[in-house]
């Protein structure tokens, strides 16, 4: 807890491991996921997590969603309800710099960033291997699809300075 908001960091795989559900029961007030560290999400994944919001539904008041891997997001462009009526504050991208090979991931921020999103992330990006420009690495239209409707939404000041702290400090 920071404060009156819950941060749950979730990492590895979303399976039937992950018991959404009893999680869901827990959860109370704000809420502020923290999913840059999922790395894959399987059929019976997303059943739990949609379980999750339906045990949470009545108790929480306001959730976000946070750094979302390139696993969430797939989910959140193919499932119309993964994001549980939360806000999405920020998503990560796959970028490939074609000079040296290199794949690596951009955070996005749909409050600050909405333009570039909307152009279909052809912003320049510099390799952090290299130096070189490199480029957006998957369909814009697809991947960054889900994001339309979290686009330019105002975080509240407390819950942008703890999610920035937890973007400064973590890795994808």
């Amino acid at each position: 807890s920071h404060g009156d908001v819950t941060v749950v960091r979730i990492a590895g795989r979303l399976t039937e491991a992950f018991k959404g559900d009893a999680l869901g029961r827990t959860l109370r007030g704000r809420v502020l996921f923290d999913l840059g560290a999922v790395d894959r999400v399987t059929s019976f994944g997303v059943r739990e997590w949609l379980s999750m919001f339906a045990a949470a539904n009545r108790d929480v008041t306001e959730c976000y969603l946070g750094r979302c891997s390139e696993s969430v997001v797939n989910q959140l462009g193919m499932i119309r309800k993964f994001d549980g009526g939360a806000r999405i504050i920020s998503f990560f991208a796959p970028y490939l710099c074609d000079a040296c090979g290199h794949n690596f991931e951009r955070l996005f921020d749909c409050e600050f960033e909405a333009e570039v999103i909307e152009g279909g992330a052809r912003d320049t990006v510099k390799c952090p291997s290299c130096s070189e420009p490199a480029r957006f690495d998957d369909d814009a239209r697809t991947y960054l699809g889900f994001a339309t409707a979290h686009l330019r939404q105002p975080v509240p000041a407390d819950l942008r300075a703890l999610h920035d702290s937890l973007a400064n400090a973590a890795a994808p």
